[in-house]
């Protein structure tokens, strides 16, 4: 079985390495062995990324070499599509970006090829630009399945469609492809003893696609880690990148100017070599307690460690959506923020430390069984 892949390759955070780890761990209990061929953004950083996490690929059985290609070629773009029999869109969200018209483009060439198209894994939005939206419609007009991350998504495009009811007949409501990545990692290595000296925060500069509230965020965010490490100054405060590439914003960024403004508390330490998908899960719940803001972060904190901190920048999207998914809503009403309402940041208490939530995972893989509800033509 050749497959075929497009989406966010060649920009990936961290968390889209899990979503890939997730996906191929998916196909390889539905097909066995099969190829991978993946159209890349930026193939150059597609091969390290893979380099880097080629051991836990192998453990999830993909041992054959993955072939990269330009998605930004047409032509490049369109062999991969010819010698595959399905081609994915592989998690993360169709947004508001210029290179949505590549998946678009990918998928009604698949579509005149014949070949079998889902969505796989992914959100819709934010999705605010006529133009975007109506090339996000049209990837699911050619898509034969669509397997969705959360339910607003599934809301979002029958609101964009009219409630057409072929398309909402083709969308199933799964969850994160990274939860598989998560319970993957937990059966193939083991657990990591807790680390009581070790606070663990990621931190992004806040997205220029919620505007207007920019600066003030950023100014909690630094008051946060300052309030943390002046609260613990015994303990290391770790700032953990979810991505080390300056497309897509790298959080080095942030994060080492949040160290060098407060840089006489000699506890705030950046993250800055790059580390791997496991070594970045081995972070993540080893820690005393964590704090998340990107989504994964959030996602990867919440199952591996459980004593977390949430900040919310989705506007009660995709991060409020996988904390109902997986009932957890009520125990962290007390330790998630909305960051529309930096106030709200500074009344987190963290003089104790949270109650640990620990996942039902009988109730995690009966969602994820769904991703197995296809057939190739």
């Amino acid at each position: 079985m050749k497959l075929g892949f497009v989406g966010w390759y060649g920009t990936k955070t961290i968390g889209d390495r899990a979503i890939m780890a997730g996906i191929f761990k998916f196909l390889t209990e539905k097909f066995g062995t099969f190829e991978a061929h993946i159209g890349s953004l930026e193939p150059f950083f597609s091969e390290r990324t893979l380099e880097h996490d080629k051991e836990f690929f192998e453990i999830l059985g993909i041992d054959q070499p993955i072939k990269l290609y330009n998605a930004k070629k047409p032509k490049q773009l369109e062999e991969l599509i010819r010698i595959t029999d399905a081609l994915f869109m592989g998690g993360g969200p169709l947004m508001d970006l210029a290179s949505i018209y590549i998946i678009e483009y990918a998928f009604k060439y698949a579509k005149k090829k014949k070949k079998t198209t889902i969505i796989y894994g992914c959100g819709v939005g934010p999705l605010k630009n006529s133009k975007f939206q109506k090339s996000v419609v049209n990837i699911f007009k050619y898509a034969d399945y669509a397997f969705l991350r959360d339910v607003n998504s599934l809301v979002l495009i029958q609101e964009l469609t009219q409630y057409n009811n072929q398309i909402s007949s083709k969308c199933v409501v799964a969850i994160d492809p990274a939860v598989e990545c998560v319970l993957q990692y937990q059966k193939y290595y083991q657990p990591q003893p807790t680390d009581d000296n070790l606070i663990v925060i990621n931190l992004r500069s806040f997205p220029r696609e919620y505007p207007g509230l920019g600066e003030l965020v950023n100014q909690s965010l630094e008051d946060l880690v300052h309030k943390i490490a002046t609260q613990y100054p015994n303990k290391k405060v770790l700032l953990v990148p979810m991505h080390y590439f300056h497309i897509g914003d790298d959080d080095r960024y942030v994060l080492n100017h949040i160290a060098q403004k407060f840089s006489d508390l000699t506890n705030i330490e950046v993250q800055n070599t790059p580390l791997n998908l496991v070594d970045t899960l081995k972070v993540f719940e080893k820690a005393y307690f964590t704090i998340g803001m990107r989504f994964h972060s959030v996602v990867l904190q919440t199952l591996l460690n459980g004593r977390n901190y949430i900040l919310d920048y989705t506007s009660a999207g995709k991060t409020l959506g996988f904390i109902e998914r997986i009932k957890a809503k009520d125990l962290y009403k007390d330790r998630m923020v909305d960051l529309r309402k930096p106030a709200d940041i500074s009344d987190l208490n963290f003089k104790t430390l949270p109650q640990q939530f620990k996942a039902n995972k009988e109730m995690l893989n009966t969602i994820l069984d769904s991703y197995q509800q296809f057939e190739i033509k």
